[in-house]
């Protein structure tokens, strides 16, 4: 039988709009483009502690329209990163959010005027390559700042080293992520996979889809991905595209 191009084309546009309506696409789950959500005991210990800066916090999630508790806990980061001279390092295991956090710093500290240098380190990246050292120097004469790099434990003990006696020279603060803590950086702060967490985030996903997700299905993926959230959301990307394209 004769196969109907006026079809395929039809079935080919069909699958390209659905893919492109697939909440969990990369588009939409990529650092920078999910907000991070924090946990309310975090956001309670700040509104006990700093009772002063919450009140300020609160108000400026007001004026921007925004999820209040990533706000005041955006702010209160980036307010404690410059405190600790711009030197730190964020800890987690991975998919919990830790290059999602990275990147939402970045956005807050550029707002505020502080340039930043972003790198990111890829599995089995054992050292910073010649181009890398190259953008590190631009940088440095270019005015400095601070250097946010993602996946500080890829490199090697002596490169981890190397990085850090470079920023010290040159004056230039970091902003690391790391599977452990690299001794000797203040710890700004640590994602711990949560349950509750990774249902805002879906939740945040899903916003007017058609597509749901149940709770104990949810909690399933939860515990079967060990509280890894990115591999939640590719899980629940290809059951979009199952029953969607199925």
């Amino acid at each position: 039988m004769p196969v109907n191009t006026g079809d395929v084309e039809l079935k080919s546009f069909c699958s390209e709009l659905d893919m492109a309506g697939n909440p969990f696409s990369t588009r939409y789950v990529i650092p920078g483009v999910v907000p991070f959500f924090f946990e309310r005991a975090f956001i309670k210990q700040i509104q006990r502690e700093h009772p002063i800066r919450f009140e300020s916090y609160f108000c400026r999630s007001l004026a921007k329209r925004e999820n209040a508790s990533s706000v005041v806990g955006l702010e209160y980061l980036a307010d404690t990163f410059l405190e600790r001279s711009s030197r730190a390092q964020l800890v987690g295991p991975h998919g919990s959010g830790k290059s999602t956090l990275m990147q939402e710093l970045r956005r807050i500290l550029t707002e505020r005027g502080t340039r930043i240098l972003s790198l990111e380190l890829h599995d089995g990246t054992r050292c910073l390559d010649c181009e890398t050292l190259q953008r590190m120097d631009t940088f440095l004469a270019s005015g400095g700042g601070c250097i946010f790099l993602d996946g500080f434990e890829q490199l090697a003990y002596i490169q981890r080293l190397h990085f850090r006696t470079w920023c010290r020279a040159a004056g230039v603060g970091y902003l690391i992520s790391t599977h452990r803590a690299a001794l000797g950086i203040p710890v700004l702060f640590r994602t711990v996979p949560s349950f509750r967490i990774t249902r805002r985030v879906v939740d945040y996903l899903l916003d007017d889809s058609c597509f749901s997700v149940s709770e104990d299905g949810l909690v399933a993926l939860f515990r079967r991905h060990q509280g890894n959230i990115r591999n939640v959301l590719f899980d629940l990307y290809d059951r979009y595209e199952d029953e969607h394209l199925g």
